[in-house]
């Protein structure tokens, strides 16, 4: 499937509201726009915590914030009537844009409201949903049960405009300050670039266990002698600081989690040597940035490879996977069970071996 656009837009709206890895996976796209409309101004539109993402993006004209949360407890108060004056005012702003093209690549009824009352003429939907295919114009099928690279879905999106999808890249930048302030942090722990691990994501299916982190970090720390650093998010502390407690090394830490922003997560994830993570935004940010990465999958399944970046998936697809949202094994989340620490440990060690050169971390360990 591809669309003829009658002429080049001069304006794109990108609408991806959330969430982490989805709009740090969804910027794949922006390589691929500035490639074949240069002359383009380009405009995302996001919830807040992506406003953090894209921000000082080099290659965005403007990033709109939709304060959702603002928009619910106005619904919740049934303050019908703000709700009526912001949604015209938000028309008001779009429509003076005079956008050629907007591309839903949320494919929600949220979005595509969105992309509606900005009076595009051409409004293309990935994977429309919640009925919302009727507010577009054009609708860009996509199989989530059919994983395949890094960024399936959008590099399906940039086909469909008739553009080649090896353009779409991930295209996520540190800002200034976030950069210097991860330069800062690698400067306390030594000179040698951390290995990251990224325990934490949404949902309780999508975990490993913790006790295996703190097996994993330890065996890396004895086997690469390099720090190893636990990334998570404002909520993850107490769990972080657990594992590390419990892998019983001293170049284990936790950096960059609860009292750092998403920018400096980019700053210090730009720079790491080697990931491990499950399937969550930072374990995507590895992979767009092209940090050699370990990724765990179990009831979900993103993608099976990871290129351009080098990296293993580790997926074992089982009858009950992916589960998604309803797993089906009484909370013994099989699929991650599967994954021994010597598996994962293999895995973080041949990646290396084939990006660093020989490591000798298995020897290590005898």
């Amino acid at each position: 499937m591809t669309l003829h656009l009658k002429k080049a837009p001069q304006r794109i709206l990108i609408i991806r509201l959330s969430a982490i890895g989805d709009i740090i996976m969804a910027s794949s796209v922006l390589p691929a726009l500035r490639q074949q409309w240069p002359e383009a101004e380009v405009h995302w539109l996001t919830e807040e915590l992506g406003a953090e993402i894209l921000e000082e993006h080099p290659h965005l004209k403007k990033v709109w914030i939709w304060p959702r949360r603002q928009w619910k407890k106005w619904a919740q108060e049934h303050k019908y009537l703000t709700l009526l004056r912001e949604t015209l005012r938000w028309r008001k702003a779009l429509r003076e844009q005079k956008f050629d093209l907007v591309l839903d690549l949320q494919g929600l009824l949220k979005s595509a409201a969105f992309a509606w009352i900005s009076g595009a003429r051409n409004r293309i939907g990935l994977r429309s949903r919640e009925g919302s295919a009727r507010l577009m114009t054009h609708v860009v099928p996509d199989n989530p049960d059919e994983p395949g690279p890094f960024c399936r879905e959008y590099r399906n999106m940039v086909a469909a405009l008739g553009i080649d999808p090896d353009l779409a890249r991930v295209d996520v930048y540190p800002t200034a300050k976030a950069r210097k302030e991860a330069e800062l942090l690698l400067a306390g722990d030594g000179s040698k670039a951390p290995i990251l691990l990224f325990p934490f994501t949404t949902r309780p299916q999508k975990h490993w266990f913790s006790e295996r982190w703190a097996e994993l970090a330890h065996w890396l720390a004895a086997g690469f002698e390099r720090p190893i650093w636990i990334l998570g998010g404002p909520n993850d502390l107490d769990a972080a600081e657990a594992i590390a407690a419990a892998s019983n090394s001293p170049l284990v830490n936790v950096r960059a989690g609860w009292d750092s922003n998403l920018q400096e997560k980019i700053g210090v994830v730009s720079q790491a040597a080697l990931a491990v993570g499950v399937d969550t935004g930072l374990t995507h940010l590895a992979v767009g940035l092209q940090v050699p990465t370990v990724v765990l999958f179990g009831s979900t399944c993103g993608y099976l490879r990871t290129d351009p970046a080098l990296g293993i998936v580790l997926y074992d697809h089982l009858d009950c996977s992916p589960c998604r949202r309803h797993p089906t094994c009484d909370d013994r989340f099989d699929c991650m069970r599967a994954f021994s620490v010597s598996r994962v440990g293999k895995a973080a060690e041949d990646l290396w071996n084939r990006t660093q050169g020989p490591s000798g971390a298995s020897k290590k360990q005898a």
